[in-house]
């Protein structure tokens, strides 16, 4: 998450730049930026959604393509497999 943030950071202080020079950055740019900031803002809530999911799981455990499907330990250290 913090290089999500990070990212968002960067593309806001772009957006600052271009608002206070506005030929350094081309409106394509921006619009770029402001397409690249929707979509992360899109994941964030995705991400969101799945902690709040994982947080009401009895097992603090989800699997997004199985619903039955949890992590289960095996013979390694610290090893384990998804079934």
């Amino acid at each position: 998450m913090i290089h999500t943030s990070t990212s968002i950071a960067r593309y806001l202080t772009e957006l600052d730049r271009a608002d206070r020079e506005p030929t350094l950055v081309t409106e394509a740019r921006v619009a770029h930026i402001k397409g690249k900031i929707a979509t992360v803002k899109a994941q964030m809530r995705q991400l969101k959604q799945i902690g709040q999911q994982m947080s009401k799981a009895p097992d603090g455990q989800i699997s997004l393509t199985d619903p039955d499907a949890r992590s289960m330990a095996t013979g390694g250290r610290g090893t384990g497999m998804v079934g």
